[in-house]
């Protein structure tokens, strides 16, 4: 008897006759396509994560072509600010008070120049002015250590960093600004005098930062702000749902983790995949043209100057070409679909078994997300020795950056709606069926292990996101491929892919 999955005998899934029903040995030429193939996917995959790294490690400066509120991270100074803001709204002066008393001058003075320049802003409004200017003086310090160091290193693959003009006029700025408010807190000016170009300019640059550089609580004839407290309250209120909606998560979690341990030990997942199709290379063909297609549409479409909201759509559109490769090979629909889980006998219990599946699959992410917490912290405060903006975690990041509803509805449907509908198709459809095709005399359960970690190793690997997103990615590609066989329906991962994309998006809005 074949090696199961689980604890518990396959359903049965008949063998559909048709033209693949042979083995690939069989053509003389499959095993050229094959290699082909896979180095085309290894080239993709290695010219992808070499991008990734370039742009993090090598890339110039992108101070000097985006402005500052693009830069993730002087939106997170934006954003812890106005968490601060708000609870102090909510809860009162005490919680200020606590929440000052943890903002370390020192450790504000890393990451990007404009990170720096944020970060006095945020100690203006919780600290006072004075240590704000204080603060300005240790920047400046460290920008003169650093830019000497830099000047004095071997030439390197990055050129040194250098103060364009808009950091030179944000410097000049805030001093002007803060020291206004000094005035005025120091009695030797009744009100507070500040230049229309530099309240222009901090608003252009830091947006609701700016704000609340020119709108200070001292200079405020009453407790109200009209445009700083609304935004912060907001932002408060939303930490305070997602963190509710985590506990619950995590909960959940838990709770499917110690269901589904308990039910595997009892027999009851049964594997619904068909061990083996005989289909050959030709899903494997199919999904490396879709992939192809997938990484050649977006850049074309933009060279020829579709919009982007055109443009990232046209690419996920090469699905269609990947499906319709079998389809000229002479594979019949409804046997492509059976093979590739295009099917759904039961949708409520397939969208059902998705949410199940992903509530497990958190469990395993967050011990990931813990390993990795050292790195993302690090990436995103920077470091005290290196004035350039870090990588997003996400290109995501970047299209949200000061975008407005069409933005956010556009970035919805895409992460939420079209990607895990083609990436689902491709890679556990097409890609997942081939390696266990590839790989079925092995046993079962050896072949899913094979597969679940190449399929994983390729979906994190040719997805254009930070590399510390590299091992989320893989387990949550082995969750969505454990779903695939066990369900044998794509409904499930597509329901697991767009619920962990839905939640991920939403975060990332909730924090701008």
């Amino acid at each position: 008897m074949d090696e199961l999955l689980v604890g518990a005998e396959p359903v049965e899934q008949p063998v559909l006759t048709g033209p693949m029903n042979e083995p690939a040995g069989q053509s003389e030429w499959s095993g050229l396509i094959e290699i082909a193939c896979w180095a085309m996917i290894v080239g993709i995959s290695v010219l992808v994560f070499i991008g990734n790294w370039l742009e993090q490690n090598v890339s110039s400066d992108p101070d000097l072509n985006r402005k500052a509120i693009e830069h993730r991270d002087v939106r997170a100074v934006a954003s812890q600010t106005r968490f601060a803001l708000g609870f102090r709204q909510m809860l009162g002066e005490g919680f200020a008070g606590a929440a000052a008393a943890t903002a370390e001058p020192d450790d504000l003075n890393t990451g990007s120049l404009f990170h720096r320049y944020a970060a006095s802003i945020q100690l203006a409004e919780q600290e006072g002015v004075d240590r704000a200017l204080n603060f300005l003086g240790k920047v400046d310090d460290k920008v003169v250590e650093i830019l000497a160091a830099e000047a004095h290193a071997e030439p390197g693959m990055r050129p040194p960093f250098k103060p364009d003009d808009r950091h030179v006029s944000v410097r000049a700025a805030l001093q002007r600004v803060f020291e206004a408010r000094q005035a005025l807190e120091l009695g030797t000016a009744t009100s507070l005098e500040i230049d229309d170009s530099d309240r222009g300019l901090l608003k252009e640059q830091f947006g609701w930062l700016g704000e609340l550089a020119v709108q200070p609580r001292e200079a405020a004839n009453a407790s109200y702000r009209p445009g700083i407290e609304e935004p912060a309250i907001a932002s408060a209120i939303g930490a305070l749902v997602v963190g509710g909606v985590g506990l619950l998560v995590a909960l959940g979690a838990l709770a499917a983790t110690i269901v589904a341990i308990t039910l595997w030990r009892r027999g009851w997942f049964r594997p619904a995949l068909p061990h083996q199709t005989h289909s050959g290379t030709i899903y494997l063909e199919a999904f490396v043209v879709g992939v192809l297609m997938m990484m050649v549409t977006g850049p074309i479409a933009m060279l020829a100057g579709l919009p982007v909201w055109l443009a990232a759509p046209a690419a996920q559109m090469s699905v269609f070409v990947a499906l319709g490769w079998p389809l000229a090979r002479g594979v019949s629909w409804s046997r492509m679909s059976s093979d590739i889980g295009l099917t759904a006998a039961r949708p409520l219990a397939e969208v059902g078994s998705g949410l199940f599946g992903y509530f497990c699959t958190v469990f395993a992410l967050g011990c990931c997300l813990v390993l990795l917490a050292p790195v993302f912290f690090a990436q995103l405060h920077g470091t005290d020795n290196d004035l350039r903006s870090p990588p997003a975690l996400h290109p995501v990041e970047d299209m949200l950056a000061g975008g407005g509803t069409g933005t956010y509805l556009f970035v919805f449907l895409l992460a939420c709606v079209l990607a895990p509908l083609v990436e689902e198709v491709l890679f556990r459809g097409l890609f997942f069926r081939y390696l266990r095709d590839r790989s079925a005399g092995l046993g079962r359960r050896r072949s899913v292990l094979i597969s679940l970690a190449a399929s994983g190793v390729v979906f994190a690997g040719i997805h254009p996101q930070n590399l510390v997103g590299l091992l989320p990615l893989f387990t949550l590609a082995a969750g969505m491929s454990l779903l695939r066989e066990w369900r044998g329906s794509l409904v499930a991962p597509m329901t697991m892919h767009a619920v962990n994309n839905f939640l991920a998006t939403t975060a990332m809005m909730l924090t701008q």
